[in-house]
């Protein structure tokens, strides 16, 4: 199915999305337990203590941990003692609907003090889990990547695909259509639109385009895709099209629509559009032909 929606899958936003639950130890554990979860699992960064509902108090970090074990005499003086004598006393704890923003700026605030402690997250003040600020910075990487791919293939102004996403999107249309299907390409025009910016200037006609776009994008189906290619020109990708009927209903549901009177800063201000219509394989095979 084409959308317009680079991704389906939800970026982490919360502190409780990079906080898989690690077991905690009770305050009464012996470091021995400590140290075994740390010997069983090479990549578990710190162990959260909790009381006895459950709530954390403290956490053992692994480096500092094992670096005790390893001074003198450290396995005979540590081992036995509960964790609640080692445990660091003030470790970073944050519910779980914390913004990832808001998780940066705590960690910024206190000069990376936690990058490698972690943090704890809680639910109702009770333990859920724990992460790291490594995991952090990697998300946080992720949604500006995100980010620059969605500016890349996204029109700036009014958010719509750009031409280079319209392209992709239509060469895949094509690449997917059977011997019992059509595409078709629907090019919008709308008319007179440069006598609204000689008249109202540039941002009411940013305005305007804005309020056409959002018609166009209500106006057709999840799978069908609508860009911006220049100025007031725009374009829709129509896949899977059973019969040429079709294509011309859109488009009279799309005159219909862009038709209809919008308000824009308090003023009404209606616009009109020219659609041209071409159909895949009827009238071209390829991308440039369908277009022409």
């Amino acid at each position: 199915m084409l959308t317009t929606e680079l991704s389906d899958v939800a970026a982490p936003t919360r502190a409780g999305d990079l906080a898989p639950h690690v077991p905690p130890l009770p305050t009464d554990a012996s470091c021995e337990r400590a140290r075994d979860a740390f010997d069983a699992d090479a990549n578990l960064f710190a162990v959260a203590i909790v009381d006895s509902e459950s709530r954390p108090i403290g956490l053992i970090n692994r480096f500092r941990f094992l670096e005790r074990l390893a001074s003198r005499f450290g396995r005979e003086l540590v081992l036995r003692k509960p964790v609640s004598l080692l445990m660091e006393a003030d470790p970073l704890i944050l519910d779980e609907a914390t913004h990832i923003d808001e998780l940066g700026n705590r960690l910024l605030a206190e000069q990376n003090r936690y990058v490698f402690d972690g943090f704890i997250v809680t639910r109702d003040g009770v333990y859920t889990g724990l992460g790291t600020g490594l995991d952090l910075i990697r998300a946080l990487t992720e949604r500006r990547h995100a980010e620059l791919r969605q500016m890349a293939l996204h029109d700036m102004l009014t958010g719509l695909a750009n031409r280079a996403l319209f392209e992709q999107r239509l060469a895949t249309a094509l690449a997917e259509a059977g011997a019992s299907h059509s595409v078709a390409v629907l090019f919008i025009d709308l008319d007179r639109f440069k006598e609204i910016n000689d008249t109202h200037g540039h941002r009411f006609g940013d305005l305007v385009l804005c309020g056409v776009s959002q018609r166009m994008r209500g106006a057709v189906r999840r799978s069908d895709l609508v860009a911006r290619l220049s100025g007031d020109e725009f374009a829709v990708v129509i896949p899977d099209i059973q019969h040429a009927e079709d294509a011309d209903a859109i488009a009279r549901v799309l005159l219909g629509s862009c038709g209809a009177p919008l308000s824009i800063d308090g003023r009404e201000v209606v616009v009109s559009c020219s659609i041209g219509v071409a159909i895949y394989p009827q009238h071209g095979q390829t991308q440039e032909a369908l277009l022409r």
